[in-house]
């Protein structure tokens, strides 16, 4: 994943820690897979394991 992508995807869960859509433990807990594996986008992450919905 390039370096834009990479600032995207943090930016959306900074965004979505201070708007209160999601837990500071819940970013937390994503992050550290997403950092790992790349593969896929942050926030599809947070959907896949239920700390954010797809509507949010």
């Amino acid at each position: 994943m390039n370096q834009p992508l990479c600032g995207r995807n943090l930016l959306f869960g900074i965004l979505a820690l201070q708007m209160d859509f999601i837990t500071r433990d819940g970013l937390i807990e994503v992050m550290q897979t997403w950092t790992l594996n790349k593969d896929r986008e942050l926030g599809e992450r947070l959907v896949k394991r239920g700390q954010l919905t797809a509507s949010r």
